[in-house]
């Protein structure tokens, strides 16, 4: 477990994506979490310039409002993916955690943070590896510590993702605001990932600007596309803009399939969808066509939230952006099987 969890213990969950920052302040209720706080930061341009945070500012006000009602929290927070490397060792070839820190060293700098695990598969064993730039890691640990919170941990926001998959071998896709992201994913570890620098907001601005709409209309038509109130057919223009929005993405999927073949591991048609483009149930629908693959949309809360008892004071739709916040969710509740260790 990442804390001892006790009834109504609090946590504070931060999850960094692009250019924006989830809080949410979750309390221990049964085998569920309630969200007593929540709240989103917008930063133009990139949470991060480089590895410096661009305004570190906003992001400490909300952390003040947070530890000024509710205290010294524990704290769980993702690191951004465009920071962390991922990969799959075969373990069977290190003869001592000696020689295995060595091999990885070659592999990676001693600038980075790793998180470890090893799993069998059929008659295989791997370590799934996971890299996180340390500059990045400090900044975000020195300012949630120098704002009052003690205990702070994190992880890589890929790592946290897969937490979410419950088929053994299954594609994750992120479709986020600004960017893309693909996982990998084998009995719950992530084993490689792929970042495809745009994300739903593109697809919105070439709709935008084709039929010369307002940013509510846009939001209409793509919920409306793919459905009885604007078929395909009807709506091929969108859809070509779909396919467009879309093709890089698809051979990104190859790519990472081809690189699980080259593991040994099995193809899978699982797809789990998650991100802001979740909600656009005719591009989930399209993205499931062109693969091949079976689409799912990930249900965020499920496992971590009651929800015949409780409904988070969040939208429907805006909960597919809090998708890293109910990983960070997860691991609260499971624990994870990484473990971290430093160079």
């Amino acid at each position: 477990m990442v804390f001892g969890l006790s009834p109504k213990a609090r946590f504070l969950c931060i999850d960094i994506q692009f250019d924006e920052v989830y809080f949410a302040v979750v309390r221990k209720v049964g085998d569920f979490f309630e969200i007593d706080f929540n709240e989103r930061v917008q930063i133009e341009g990139g949470v991060f310039e480089e590895s410096r945070l661009r305004t570190p500012g906003k992001i400490r006000d909300v952390l003040q409002v947070i530890h000024k009602k509710f205290g010294a929290l524990s704290v769980i927070t993702s690191v951004p993916e465009h920071f962390c490397y991922a990969t799959l060792l075969p373990s069977e070839t290190y003869t001592s955690a000696r020689q295995m820190r060595h091999e990885i060293s070659v592999r990676v700098t001693s600038s980075s943070y790793m998180w470890m695990s090893t799993f069998q598969r059929d008659t295989s064993s791997y370590m799934a590896l996971h890299v996180a730039e340390k500059e990045a890691c400090n900044i975000l640990y020195a300012l949630i510590k120098t704002t009052g919170f003690n205990t702070v941990v994190l992880y890589p926001r890929v790592l946290v993702l897969s937490e979410l998959t419950v088929a053994p071998d299954a594609l994750v896709c992120d479709f986020s605001k600004k960017q893309t992201i693909l996982l990998s994913v084998h009995h719950g570890y992530t084993v490689g990932f792929s970042l495809v620098p745009y994300g739903v907001d593109w697809l919105g601005d070439k709709v935008k600007n084709k039929f010369s709409l307002l940013d509510g209309e846009v939001h209409e038509v793509l919920n409306a596309y793919g459905t009885d109130v604007l078929p395909r057919k009807e709506g091929h223009l969108v859809h070509g803009i779909v396919h467009t929005f879309l093709s890089p993405i698809i051979d990104e999927t190859r790519s990472l399939a081809l690189r699980q073949a080259d593991y040994g591991l099995p193809a899978t048609k699982k797809f789990f969808i998650t991100g802001a483009g979740a909600r656009h149930e005719g591009v989930v629908e399209d993205f499931s066509r062109v693969t091949g693959m079976v689409a799912e949309v990930v249900s965020v809360w499920d496992g971590v939230i009651d929800l015949d008892s409780y409904i988070p004071d969040i939208h429907k739709n805006e909960s597919h952006d809090y998708v890293g916040i109910a990983g960070l969710m997860n691991i609260l509740k499971k624990g994870t099987r990484y473990q971290p260790f430093d160079l």
